[in-house]
């Protein structure tokens, strides 16, 4: 089978079996095409996914009120950490009535509620920390990260701050706040890594993150919602390094031992 001869400036010829050529050719067109796709659909990496856990945090009416309340679950599939950390509070609107204010994971369905009563108005907060040993994840690679909600009920006059803070293993913190606030379902929520970059200080190129936390803060009484999944997405340039890291895998070391034996054998 005929081989193909490919000169580099100031380099020798390599020489390139047709079947090497047709397999690096396949999978740098694959890659090329994920790459070209819009990145925040092409790939992702789960921050989680709700599909397992059983936390269900109802703060009622009942006299005298509840105020807050937590819980944590370890040994989670589909989490970053293998564990979640849910806190939910009133902030008003303390009793009476329908006023309960409540946070659960329905693992079935894959999805967060978060539902507060006619009159109350609360906050919850979600916290990835691997229990409190730190997620070590490195998110300089990072571009995005994504909240996918199923749904809403809530609108300008009755929006939703939220806030991603980062913590990276030095301790220090970053965080970027966007309004939920055009009720629409489904709906994305994006968070640009870049925008992190300048609060706190947080340098994560070169820490790994301890925590990821977001925080829904409710501007007014009787906001609902509900989560599909928190995710990241990997900036363009790591689909690069993919495409690098598969053409030395399936082509380099062939074109490397085809090339010294060609030389042996011209200057034998």
């Amino acid at each position: 089978m005929q081989d193909f001869c490919i000169t580099l400036p100031g380099m020798s010829t390599f020489r390139i079996g047709v079947l090497a050529v047709a397999r690096i050719s396949v999978v740098v067109a694959i890659l090329l095409a994920v790459t070209a796709s819009t990145p925040a659909r092409a790939a992702f990496i789960t921050i989680d996914q709700f599909s397992d856990g059983t936390t269900d945090l109802n703060l009622t009416a009942a006299a005298p009120p509840t105020l807050s309340a937590s819980q944590t679950e370890t040994g989670l599939s589909g989490v970053a950490g293998g564990s979640r950390r849910v806190d939910i509070q009133k902030v008003s609107g303390l009793s009476g009535g329908t006023r309960n204010v409540t946070g659960a994971v329905d693992a079935p369905n894959q999805q967060f509620a978060y539902i507060s009563g006619n009159g109350v108005v609360g906050t919850m907060t979600l916290t990835y920390d691997a229990n409190g040993a730190g997620l070590n994840a490195q998110l300089g690679l990072i571009d995005t990260i994504l909240l996918n909600f199923v749904d809403g009920d809530y609108s300008a006059t009755r929006n939703i701050p939220v806030t991603i803070t980062i913590t990276a293993s030095n301790n220090q913190t970053g965080s970027l706040t966007q309004t939920l606030a055009v009720e629409q379902s489904p709906y994305v929520m994006e968070f640009a890594i870049a925008s992190f970059s300048n609060l706190g200080g947080l340098n994560l190129a070169s820490n790994t993150v301890k925590s990821l936390q977001m925080h829904f803060a409710p501007t007014a009484t009787s906001a609902d919602f509900t989560l599909a999944s928190i995710q990241v997405v990997p900036e363009p340039s790591s689909y690069a390094l993919a495409i690098i890291g598969a053409v030395a895998a399936f082509g380099v070391p062939r074109f490397v031992a085809r090339t010294a034996a060609v030389r042996r054998r011209t200057t034998a």
